[in-house]
């Protein structure tokens, strides 16, 4: 039985186009990592129904100035990534996830000795306009033979 050689290395261009089609594809910009991690949160419902019955808390908010940030986080992409795959000769791999939703930025370094940088964590979704056998309904990877 003979193995295919899958492994990758290389760069290239992501481009992120909004899911409901309201604008073009356009490239995010200079992009020093992209990676997908595989995790599963299980979580447990705690009970709520016993217990305290009123906290007695008051929160009050004074404006100031303000910078208004991740105004349209809820904000559903399609990504694509178009690169080329130097551990297999400089072949093309191109890589679409059909349906994400930016996360909360995590890290927003103002004061610092290198250039900023904001590294953002997505959630690949299910796309259930996707259908037939053999059809992934998150992402679709295609590489060159």
């Amino acid at each position: 039985m003979s193995t295919m050689d899958r492994s990758f290395i290389g760069a290239g261009s992501i481009y992120l186009k909004p899911a409901d089609d309201s604008a073009p594809l356009l490239p995010v910009g200079n992009v020093s990592e992209f990676k997908f991690s595989f995790e599963e949160d299980k979580k447990e419902l705690k009970n709520y129904l016993g217990g305290i019955d009123n906290l007695g808390v008051t929160v009050s908010y004074t404006a100031s100035n303000m910078v208004q940030a991740l105004i349209e986080s809820g904000k559903e992409f399609v990504l694509f990534m178009e690169g080329l795959n130097d551990a297999q000769d400089g072949k093309a791999s191109n890589i679409r996830v059909h349906r994400i939703k930016f996360s909360p930025v995590q890290n927003l370094d103002f004061i610092s000795d290198d250039f900023a940088s904001i590294p953002l964590e997505i959630d690949v979704l299910v796309d259930t306009t996707i259908t037939g056998s053999g059809l992934s309904t998150f992402m679709q990877i295609d590489l060159a033979g």
